[in-house]
């Protein structure tokens, strides 16, 4: 970052960005925008729906006092899951010859944002969707919903509409039973590696406690009991499981992960001293199980974590995710206000002249997903948690 350059954040530039991707109807948002005019499947993958990226979105709402969009913004999370209710509703779930979920018959992470339909995984080649390819099963989405609904709820917000949302809920409830959250595994956030995946686990145990205070559901207590144990068993760790991806094992690739960062806020479930554990591994870095030294921040970016394979450089260097804005969350949610703007700033520096957050940088560069609306919430959210002195000196 050039220290001399004046770092300019404008909120109504970020948010007008990141509402672009909404669909006026369904009011899903895109994760970015298509990248071909011609709308070919091959490059346009993600131009679609996501859970996770939608619940961070509307959340950034909240932040600005928008509390109609936000709640409109939720609804498309309860109507998919009121078309997949039969899914919710079943007592067993298709498995395999290996006794494996069938993942591609769980609820799945990524919709069309104009019919919010199932989408899956595109074949690079002819473009077609493969229902079986895609990592569906990303069970922090679903921990990230109930834990929204159930902070809405206590922040006077109700984002359930009727009797059938509410419904939903509970059938979320009996889904996360039904589906071993505990102890299966899923792709995690992701959607790479069937194995437990500490973020995930520690999510739904976020939400379903949250749920379970606000009494929105009944959530048997062994049910957070189960998760909160494998949770802890875990750490400090990502997965101690072995994946099927063999650069993974070599490389001991999850050891840590910034997925990690999200079991801090929004979700909270780690005490403080599990908390420093993690911010530390992540930020100045962290001895592997091999023995090698792993650092994740660098000077663009941040590695989701070491060995990651999606987009690398010229160099082979893994992409730098622009997770900045979340350390800087993490840092206000604790009162350390200079060392939050330090990383705001840090993050901000890289906004490009159009208002756009990039998904990751790949040789200096911002990748072919800018903007992405996820990080667009991100950043919206940290200046925020600022202090309003602080904000003002941004502000152009």
């Amino acid at each position: 970052m050039n220290e001399f350059k004046k770092i300019v954040f404008d909120k109504e530039k970020i948010l007008k960005v990141m509402e672009s991707l909404q669909n006026a109807e369904t009011k899903a948002f895109l994760a970015s925008p298509p990248r071909n005019p011609e709308n070919d499947p091959r490059w346009n993958d993600y131009a679609a729906m996501w859970m996770r990226d939608q619940l961070f979105m509307a959340d950034a709402y909240y932040y600005f006092g928008m509390y109609e969009k936000l709640v409109e913004s939720v609804y498309p999370i309860f109507n998919i899951l009121h078309n997949q209710r039969h899914k919710l509703e079943r007592i067993s779930h298709p498995r395999d010859k290996n006794g494996k979920f069938i993942t591609s018959e769980l609820i799945h992470a990524k919709y069309d944002a104009a019919t919010l339909k199932e989408l899956t995984c595109r074949n690079s080649v002819t473009g077609h969707e493969n229902p079986i390819e895609w990592g569906h099963h990303q069970l922090d989405a679903i921990g990230l919903f109930l834990h929204l609904v159930a902070d809405l709820n206590f922040k006077n917000i109700d984002a359930r509409r009727d009797e059938n949302d509410k419904k939903i809920l509970q059938l979320l409830i009996f889904y996360l039973i039904n589906v071993e959250y505990w102890q299966q595994p899923d792709f995690g956030m992701w959607e790479e590696c069937l194995i437990k995946h500490a973020s995930s686990i520690g999510a739904v145990v976020a939400g379903l406690s949250y749920i379970k205070r606000r009494d929105l559901a009944t959530v048997p207590e062994e049910l957070i009991t189960f998760g909160q144990n494998q949770l802890f068993r875990i750490l400090p760790y990502e997965s101690q499981d072995v994946c099927e991806r063999e650069h993974h094992k070599w490389e001991n690739s999850h050891d840590c992960d910034v997925a990690q960062l999200f079991l801090i806020w929004p979700f909270n479930i780690v005490g403080l001293e599990m908390a420093d554990l993690l911010l530390d591994r992540i930020i100045n870095g962290h001895k592997a199980k091999n023995g090698k030294f792993h650092r994740l921040v660098q000077s663009f970016g941040i590695h989701r974590y070491w060995g990651d394979d999606y987009y690398r450089d010229k160099n082979g260097v893994s992409a730098q995710w622009q997770w900045d804005f979340l350390i800087s969350i993490i840092y206000s949610q604790r009162h350390q206000y200079e060392t939050a703007f330090e990383w705001f700033k840090r993050g901000a520096s890289r906004i490009t002249d159009d208002g756009h957050i990039a998904e990751a940088y790949v040789d200096g560069k911002p990748n072919d997903h800018t903007p992405l609306g996820w990080m667009h919430a991100l950043a919206l959210i940290a200046f925020r948690k600022l202090p309003i002195q602080t904000q003002k000196t941004l502000l152009p």
